[in-house]
């Protein structure tokens, strides 16, 4: 088997060393580098079981991930963390990387899959049919084929590889670039005068690549929360962390942090223990290896659950000694919201106080009034979030007990 090597100025590496990594069992075809995890991935398409295999990149450790039907090349989804495979009968399946989840995303109407590729930025599959030379790609979400370019042979087009903003792929003694939007006829980028069957897009090193996978978070005060964080880094990525930005404050979170879990190398993604309301804001996961720092797109953490809002009705109460008054206050709450209890600034015994997800009848009624009883009131409502009081309502108490003083006989009022 003949492979190229370049980096598009077209010189040849002559002097190569190869090393041998594992022996297998069976005929290898297809093979793919897992940078993050340091695994090689390799499909056995000529053994009797027909199965995709892993191994480190020392060869250490070979085990058998699924066996499938005639697969015949494979590529890794880095980011998501999926293993693609197309298969000599027409299909194209995906795994995740440890296995334990398999599914079929195209089961029929295409041919021969004889290279694949995976666009994670716009989430698409591109791939060559050895039948026919054509060149098709599907949306990862929708699976909807389509064609990108008419090969019009068989047996040609081989190899396939992308990058940001093409598609290359090998045709007999050529390899081919075309537009992924504009589509656009391919430009040749190489001849040779040897069928090229494979293509390979080489990733220098760089800073990690961090991603997240929702943009915005909702979740309820007191509970706990996962902010989800992938990285893929070549070289790999030495140390993770995160900020958190909240009223123009900006924190440092790490695997130290108090009330987190995770944010660390091997576990990226931030879990936040027991959320309060300071922990809304946006996150950014941050990633650093020897040749720099990447980071991803904030994310943004909204903690449902506020303070009660706590009105009265009137500002002002007026009410005659040895009357009832009641002043009327309103607490308002959501799903999101507890009321536990009411109660107003003067020691009473607040028998209207209830525990049952909600006060259903927040008022103070104070009976039998006395002067003692004028001042101001003010009601409070308390919830897992904290507590919230309304404006000070007054009451005046109008009247009184009359005194009346007795004169003893022989004496007058000067005496008194």
């Amino acid at each position: 088997m003949f492979v190229h090597f370049n980096r598009f100025n077209y010189t040849f590496v002559e002097n190569i060393t190869l090393e041998t990594v594992i022996v297998t069992e069976h005929y290898p075809v297809g093979v793919a580098i897992d940078p993050v995890d340091y695994h090689v991935y390799w499909t056995e398409t000529f053994s009797s079981s027909r199965r995709i295999r892993r191994c480190n990149f020392d060869g250490t450790n070979p085990v058998v991930l699924i066996n499938e039907k005639s697969p015949w090349t494979i590529s890794l989804d880095l980011i998501n963390r999926w293993i693609y495979f197309g298969t000599v009968i027409g299909t194209i399946g995906r795994f995740e990387m440890n296995g334990t989840y398999q599914e079929t995303i195209i089961a029929n109407g295409i041919g021969y899959v004889s290279d694949l590729s995976i666009d994670t930025n716009l989430d698409y599959i591109y791939w060559i049919e050895y039948d026919t030379g054509d060149l098709k790609s599907a949306d990862i979400n929708s699976y909807n084929v389509s064609y990108v370019y008419d090969g019009n042979s068989s047996n040609s087009e081989h190899g396939i590889d992308n990058d940001n903003n093409y598609i290359y792929f090998s045709n007999f003694h050529q390899i081919l670039r075309i537009d992924k939007l504009n589509k656009k006829e391919p430009n040749v980028l190489l001849s040779e005068t040897e069928t090229i069957y494979s293509v390979l897009m080489y990733k220098t090193k760089d800073i990690p690549t961090v991603t997240i996978t929702n943009a915005a978070y909702n979740t309820t005060y007191g509970y706990n929360v996962t902010l989800e964080c992938m990285i893929v880094s070549f070289p790999k990525h030495i140390n993770v962390y995160w900020q958190h930005i909240y009223n123009k404050t900006v924190l440092n979170i790490t695997s130290d942090s108090p009330g987190v879990y995770g944010s660390k190398v091997t576990d990226p993604s931030l879990s936040i223990l027991h959320v309060t309301a300071e922990d809304s804001g946006d996150y950014i996961c941050f990633a650093v290896n020897i040749v720099g720092t990447g980071n991803s797109e904030p994310t943004s953490l909204t903690v449902l659950g506020e303070i009660p809002t706590v009105t009265i009705k009137h500002a002002a109460y007026n009410t005659t000694y040895g009357y009832n008054v009641t002043l009327e206050c309103m607490c308002v709450h959501n799903k999101s919201t507890l009321l536990m209890y009411a109660l107003a600034t003067k020691d009473y015994d607040y028998k209207n106080a209830k525990q049952d997800g909600c006060v259903t009848d927040p008022s103070l009624t104070i009976l039998h009034v006395t002067a003692e009883d004028s001042g101001d009131y003010i009601c409070f409502a308390v919830n897992i979030v904290g507590t919230g009081n309304s404006e000070p309502t007054s009451l005046t108490v109008l009247g009184g007990i009359h005194l009346f003083t007795f004169i003893e006989p022989n004496k007058s009022w000067n005496d008194v």
